[in-house]
């Protein structure tokens, strides 16, 4: 009688296999960590992307907004600009205010297949 026989009669299982699926394990775990590492990636990318959005509607309405108080004439809405700015820029602006002359505060949104990234921004001078 061989060995393995007799492994096998004394009620002993065999371990062949078990590499395959200790390899299986391994692999899906890696798998699991790069779609995490995807996701997370796309949504730092988002919140960057509606951060500029909002930074650039902000800059331009406060300079809409300054150009107004210092009495420019055919000087069109801020909040208007801030608008065009964010839809040029593949946002959407969710809210628009001017808290002093000459200052402006604006809610930025930038939609993605995972969600929607919202950032508020503000620019114009200092207040006193």
């Amino acid at each position: 009688m061989s060995a393995r026989a007799a492994t096998v009669r004394a009620g002993w299982r065999s371990d062949e296999g078990a590499g395959s699926v200790l390899t299986l394990a391994v692999g899906a775990v890696v798998v699991v960590l790069a779609v995490a590492l995807g996701l997370l990636v796309q949504a730092t990318g988002a919140h960057a992307r509606a951060q500029l959005v909002a930074d650039l509607s902000a800059l331009a309405a406060a300079q809409q907004a300054q150009r107004a108080a210092f009495g420019i004439p055919g000087v069109g809405d801020p909040c208007g600009r801030a608008r065009d700015v964010a839809v040029h820029n593949g946002g959407t602006l969710a809210h628009c205010s001017e808290p002093r002359p000459g200052q402006v505060a604006v809610d930025a949104v930038v939609t993605t297949p995972l969600g929607a990234a919202h950032v508020t921004a503000r620019a114009g001078p200092r207040p006193p």
